[in-house]
């Protein structure tokens, strides 16, 4: 009712009863609007401001001309039930709201939406929950061809994807599994690390159109196998071994089948080995590779042009050119924006579009509105989704609303526990939030899980707010010379009461950059 009304301009005017924690798809869609909490308010003062909110609202109904919709020639969606008067309308918009307090979050988080939880990786993977958590390592080449690498990989991340639309399971990200790819490591010690109970494993060998996929699943904490099998197909069966695997995973992990779906279409297998080795040289990052892969997917969707996730992947490949400065901003933007919505009416019901979306309508475009609804839709369809969580929790920290970007980053990083990226945005949040020790936690890690020391600009000036102006002077130092560096040291020298310094420094920062700051 909520988004609906949203999404038709309608005046809605939410109240909180009980400040209880509501669902990711239920907090952005409210961030539109500006809610009453009455927990903050007197018995007087909540009255007055829910009048003025009433009158307000019927105010901008009236002066905008927008009428309440009637039986006869409504444009509400098909099937959809009468809506009742403007009055009735008003005050059944403040009780969904207000359901929203307890029962409306019953009944998400009864429906998978995600749990944003504030435990490290290592708390949850003590919980029993975390007994339904599993991380999906790359399958094996076994084939005689080492190039045929794409094809196991592509294989592995495709179970990863079907098991993670399972709102029951607690599926590691692709980033943070496949970091072990090629190390000799103990199952145990990699699910200690990822923070899950469960590690599926297995490798693929391909001879002329016949395949052979062998998986197993293993409890870590006893280092046995639960189940195992081999499949001997055509290779054109693929998509079918894929679909039995995953249901074989979720029975053995007592998970009901809900979320792990079926294909609706056959996806051409040329087409498919096109996307998977663009993918795989998209990864890498590098122009030459990004321009090969932009080629492969246009091979890829000239075999097949109702194939979503390849119109998916040349959008992000389309931004991954912009970002290398490889293509022009404009014409990538436009590029990405008419692949997603070519995709979205071929996949109307596929998260990942709807997050991309967002992406571009936040980061690009500057729309948080649009941003917003891309969102709610994507978390609708797929509430565990780690793309749009991410985005969401971006969201959220530009409006300002901090628990909830944290809380969402707090789930993201549990999920994918070896994203540096990950924990580097999550201590942002905690620096804006004053919560200097776990920030400087978070800031660490993410040099310890590989990220550019030079890059970490954020843990010199939280070092700084903690008083510890040495070991901020040895971050800022170790930074690449230019404005953010200078600056860097030019407060902190100020903090260390080094005036004769700072004074020839700040003389530094304001003829270098003065000009372009």
């Amino acid at each position: 009712e909520i988004n609906y009304a949203l999404d038709e301009d309608k005046q809605i005017v939410p109240v909180l009863l009980e400040e209880v924690p509501l669902p990711a798809d239920l907090k952005i869609g409210l961030s539109r609007v500006q809610m009453i909490h009455k927990t903050e308010l007197s018995d007087d003062a909540y009255g007055h401001a829910l009048e003025q909110a009433l009158a307000a609202s019927r105010g901008s109904r009236q002066s905008t001309g927008v009428q309440e919709p009637v039986a006869a020639g409504s444009t509400r969606p098909h099937g959809e039930p009468q809506r009742a008067g403007p009055n009735r309308w008003i005050a059944m918009a403040i009780i969904a709201a207000v359901v929203g307090a307890f029962g409306v979050y019953e009944l998400q988080r009864n429906r998978a939406a995600p749990e944003v939880s504030t435990q490290t990786s290592q708390e949850v993977a003590e919980t029993p929950a975390s007994r339904r958590s599993i991380a999906v390592l790359p399958f094996v080449n076994m084939s005689s061809d080492p190039e045929q690498e794409y094809f196991s990989d592509g294989l592995s991340e495709e179970l990863l994807n079907l098991l993670a639309k399972n709102p029951e399971l607690k599926v590691i990200s692709r980033s943070s599994a496949f970091t072990f790819k090629g190390k000799e490591v103990d199952i145990p010690t990699v699910a200690q690390r990822l923070g899950v109970a469960h590690v599926l494993e297995g490798s693929v060998r391909t001879a002329g159109r016949r395949i052979r996929v062998t998986a197993q699943l293993i409890d870590a904490e006893t280092d046995t196998h639960l189940w195992s099998d081999t499949y001997d197909r055509e290779l054109d069966d693929v998509f079918a071994i894929q679909d039995e695997i995953a249901a074989n995973v979720v029975e053995q992990l007592n998970a009901t089948l809900f979320g792990v779906p079926t294909r609706d279409r056959e996806v051409n297998l040329g087409a498919y080995t096109l996307y998977l080795h663009a993918r795989e040289l998209a990864s890498t990052g590098t122009p030459e590779n990004l321009r090969a892969a932009e080629g492969m997917l246009q091979q890829a969707l000239a075999i097949d042009p109702e194939y979503a996730e390849a119109w998916i992947e040349i959008a992000r490949t389309y931004a991954r050119l912009r970002n290398s400065s490889a293509m022009a901003g404009e014409e990538a933007q436009r590029r990405s924006k008419e692949a997603l919505e070519r995709a979205r009416a071929i996949d109307p019901e596929n998260a990942e579009i709807y997050a991309g979306l967002a992406g571009m309508a936040m980061f690009v475009q500057r729309d948080l509105r649009s941003a917003a609804r891309y969102l709610e839709r994507a978390l609708a369809l797929e509430p565990t989704n780690l793309r749009a969580l991410d985005a969401a929790s971006a969201l959220a920290l530009n409006l300002g609303r901090l628990e909830d970007a944290h809380g969402l980053m707090e789930y993201v990083t549990t999920h994918d526990p070896l994203c540096a990226n990950c924990f580097s945005s999550l201590g942002a949040i905690l620096l804006l939030q004053g919560d200097l020790d776990h920030a400087r936690r978070a800031f660490e890690t993410f040099e310890l899980l590989g990220g550019p020391a030079d890059a970490n600009l954020p843990l010199a000036l939280t070092l700084l707010l903690q008083g510890e102006y040495e070991a901020s002077m040895a971050v800022w130092a170790r930074a690449n010379p230019g404005p953010f560096r200078t600056y860097g040291e030019t407060i902190t020298l100020y903090s260390m009461g080094r005036t004769e310094e700072f004074a020839v420094r700040f003389q530094e920062l304001k003829d270098r950059f003065g000009d372009d700051y």
